[in-house]
């Protein structure tokens, strides 16, 4: 019977409680600080999630090519060669080639520096 009667008598104290607080504004600075907490919060749990993915990635091809060399090792795989044709590349094949590296890792730090400034981008 006791525990009834609180039950009834829980949201009429709770209404009574609330009724006697009073509101006081927030200060001023209390959202800009606020959404500043939240913002360095998104960035840390994205780095966080992105350095948890580069070490699964990491680990799991370790993993295999680790399988691999076991594999040829232990296995007793049989021993193949192939051979390839002597071809002579010109050297400006080689220069396209290096530029194209050097392109390529220039717009990836391009492009990780432009979504640092620009996280919704």
């Amino acid at each position: 019977m006791n525990k009834n009667r609180t039950e009834q008598k829980g949201p009429e104290i709770l209404k009574m409680m609330f009724d006697r607080m009073v509101d006081e504004p927030l200060p001023p600075a209390f959202l800009p600080e606020m959404m500043q907490r939240i913002r360095e919060e998104s960035v840390r749990i994205r780095k966080r999630d992105a350095r948890r993915w580069k070490v699964a990635l990491t680990a799991a091809s370790l993993t295999i090519a680790g399988l691999a060399v076991a594999a040829f090792t232990y296995l007793d795989m049989p021993q193949f060669r192939v051979g390839f044709p002597r071809i002579s590349i010109p050297p400006f094949y080689i220069h396209i080639g290096l530029l194209m590296l050097v392109l390529l890792f220039g717009d990836s730090w391009f492009r990780q520096k432009y979504f640092e400034k620009h996280p919704n981008g």
